[in-house]
């Protein structure tokens, strides 16, 4: 059954129960997690006649009646004692939160005991009626999570969307005698999907049930996974609290043997320390596998980019494992979380053969479509997305560059598929019209403020000249690096500029030419300013790599680029066209978090026009945007101001 279009109504109970929850108890947000997992024990534990014992009760409070009866259960259950010993930890707060076991002048009885009717006539009834497995615990979890602040931040923990959990389970294609292990398994969902997915494909559930592992470092979320298994008759023995990353590798290998492996293990924790970066976490879960087993990863698409401080976690899962592919996920596929999300699937200790094809997805139109507030939603086009994917994955269907490449990988690649993915498409005449009217906005402005000089040097527009139509144009592929002299700008600090009207500070801006001001050519110090040599094509590399050609020697911003032809000389002409090319090589392909870096800006391909030999044919980059320029002010002289 497709569970995850029923996640609005799901969704909907989570909204309604976070409210009230806020409006009569005030909890904490870990806090709130706890109490519906203990009063979804509860329900399943119990029966109606228990409810009735909670009486508000200022001896023994209903959350110790609770508390008490979780306790007796779980003994029942759990054959580890250190494990109920942390569960119960976590369930400390049914007792000791006076609020949630005080009776409510609206309510008529205690708060505790009002979410436990609320759970089990709303959300329970639901699930039962719609024969619901999903994992509705992670649901709440990331409603609740999605109101709150430092919680949030403290555990780096981002819980794995259902579809993205089914889409995987797939993906890895599941047998039922794998051992699935989840290191990092926060709600767990990973072994919920895993579990369901069996299930649906006739697996015994005795059988899986016993081959499902999972850690995690945070009691609660251990008591969530634990109280999830429990929801569906599952057996617990193989899930710990534990660090994973404090294991070595070689114990779990051997005490678990695991066959597959799933993970998305907690985000932006490597910033303070590279260890626990999220390519570290990949690295140790391959490591721990068994030979042969298949691994699929979530994490973010800087996991993979290039490092100086992971490069060598890179380097070693490429030396020891086999990287299948890679799928780029929608952005807002975790929403609210600034983050772009790849699935990497993995096939454990198989050193990667070099003539290996792997495949990069881009799957960022999923089907789903964001609301405010809400965030992502199914709609019926999820499913038709899916299937092609699988399709294209399994071989069975053909897929354009648009969709997914299938190449040969390097360890210093960056694994994904902005990195090999270019737009080589021959561009449209409005990316040429669109850089010309940016660019005459500009100059008219200079002109008008008096600084005609700036293009005192560029030749003339002469006289237009009939070309071939870009289609009928030869075009040929150039890598930037290797077809123009590229370097960093020189840089000159901002705190020592001297307002003038000498030279213009070009920066990372997208607009006006990326002109931020004119400054003297002394600094304050006295000493002469940086000067960047003009007639040149400028790139910003803090984005998405936007380019400018600048006609003028000017002063530099930090995260500037310079490209010039390498044996001739470049002019306002065939500069914009070079821009424009570019631009429409890379649009789209950069953002924030994957910067239109140096790195990837010498590895970057676009398409020129060429002549017979294949040589880049400057005069009709030249004559094309000439003929614009005269179009333009034939425009301009028409029309009277």
């Amino acid at each position: 059954m497709n569970t995850y279009q029923y996640l609005d109504d799901i969704n909907k109970y989570a909204v309604e129960l976070n409210e009230q929850i806020r409006l009569y108890s005030n909890m904490r947000d870990l806090d709130k997690m706890m109490v519906v997992s203990a009063c979804l024990l509860t329900i399943h534990f119990s029966d109606i006649i228990f409810f009735d014992t909670l009486t508000g009760d200022t001896n023994i409070s209903d959350g110790e009646k609770i508390y008490t009866f979780l306790e007796t259960e779980l003994s029942k259950r759990l054959s580890n004692k250190k494990s109920l010993q942390t569960i119960m930890s976590s369930f400390l707060c049914l007792k000791n939160i006076d609020a949630i076991n005080t009776v409510h002048s609206k309510l008529d009885e205690t708060p505790i005991k009002y979410f436990l009717r609320c759970l089990n006539e709303q959300l329970v009834a639901f699930c039962r009626e719609h024969q619901l497995n999903t994992d509705y615990l992670g649901v709440f979890y990331n409603q609740f999570m999605r109101y709150s602040g430092s919680d949030k931040q403290n555990l780096g923990t981002i819980i794995t969307p259902s579809f993205v959990l089914d889409l995987i389970s797939d993906l890895v294609d599941l047998k039922p005698t794998d051992i699935i292990l989840d290191p990092c398994c926060g709600t767990g969902g990973f072994l919920i999907s895993s579990l369901l997915k069996l299930l649906n494909n006739g697996a015994a559930e005795s059988v899986i049930c016993n081959s499902l592992y999972g850690f995690d470092i945070q009691p609660q979320m251990f008591t969530i996974t634990v109280t999830n298994l429990i929801l569906r008759q599952c057996n617990t023995d193989h899930i710990c609290c534990l660090n994973f990353m404090e294991l070595p590798s070689s114990q779990i290998r051997e005490s678990v043997k695991a066959t597959v492996g799933f993970m998305n293990p907690p985000y932006a924790q490597g910033k303070k320390d590279v260890s626990l970066n999220e390519i570290c976490y990949v690295s140790h879960l391959l490591d721990s596998l068994t030979d042969g087993a298949k691994c699929a990863v979530v994490v973010p698409a800087s996991t993979f980019v290039m490092s100086k401080q992971t490069n060598h976690y890179k380097l070693h899962i490429y030396q020891h494992h086999t990287l299948e592919g890679v799928i780029t996920l929608n952005p807002n596929t975790f929403y609210g979380v600034a983050s772009m999300p790849i699935i990497a699937i993995f096939t454990a200790h198989r050193p990667h053969p070099e003539n290996k094809l792997c495949k990069f997805i881009n799957f960022k139109d999923d089907g789903f479509v964001n609301h405010p507030h809400i965030g992502r939603t199914y709609t019926t086009e999820a499913d038709s997305r899916k299937e092609y994917l699988l399709n294209v994955w399994n071989g069975k269907e053909e897929a354009d560059t648009d969709f997914c490449i299938n190449t040969m990988i390097k360890s210093d690649d960056e694994w994904l598929y902005n990195f090999y993915h270019s737009n080589l498409n021959i561009p449209e005449a409005d990316v040429f019209d669109s850089a010309v009217n940016k660019y005459l906005t500009f100059h008219y402005r200079m002109v008008l403020n008096a600084r005609a000089d700036l293009f005192e040097h560029e030749p003339a527009k002469g006289t237009p000249i009939q070309l071939e139509s870009l289609n009928e144009k030869k075009w040929a592929v150039f890598q930037l690096g290797e077809t123009f002299i590229i370097s960093g700008a020189k840089i000159t600090n901002e705190k020592l500029l001297v307002p003038g009207n000498h030279l213009p500070r070009v920066t990372t801006s997208m607009f006006d030419n990326a002109y931020e001001g004119f400054y003297s050519d002394t600094l304050l110090t006295g000493r002469p300013a940086h000067v960047n040599p003009g007639k040149v094509v400028t790139i910003e590399t803090a984005t998405k790599g936007t380019s400018f050609y600048q006609p003028y020697n000017f002063i530099s911003n930090p995260h500037v680029i310079t490209l010039q032809f390498k044996n001739h000389e470049m002019n306002q002409y065939s500069g914009l066209f070079l821009s424009a090319c570019i631009s429409n090589a890379i649009d789209s392909k950069y953002y924030y978090g994957y910067k239109f870096s140096k790195f990837r800006i010498l590895r970057e391909k676009i398409v020129l026009p060429v002549k017979d030999d294949g040589e880049i044919d400057y005069d009709y980059m030249e004559q094309y945007i000439r003929n614009l320029f005269i179009q333009k002010n034939t425009l301009a002289d028409n029309y009277k101001f």
